[in-house]
């Protein structure tokens, strides 16, 4: 359902991910955040960072959030 509502605000739905590890496994969570942080600064910037709505400000993301739970379309 995250990835869901991600893509419906225009983020790639890759730029989230769960993995499960142990507090035991600290090398193996070290190298998933390692390669997580690689995967998603190759995506480039947050889209929304740079998104602007039709006043020429930044959009609201919970604004958005809304119009989603409404049932409404996000441009």
């Amino acid at each position: 359902m995250t990835k869901k509502l991600l893509e419906c605000i225009g983020i790639d739905p890759d730029r989230i991910r769960l993995e499960w590890i142990s507090a035991s496994e600290a090398p193996k969570f070290a190298q998933v955040v390692r390669d997580f942080v690689k995967e998603v600064k190759g995506m480039g910037p947050n889209p929304l960072s740079h998104r602007e709505d039709d006043r020429g400000g930044h959009t609201n993301l919970l604004k958005d959030i809304n119009q989603i739970r409404e049932g409404k379309t996000i441009n």
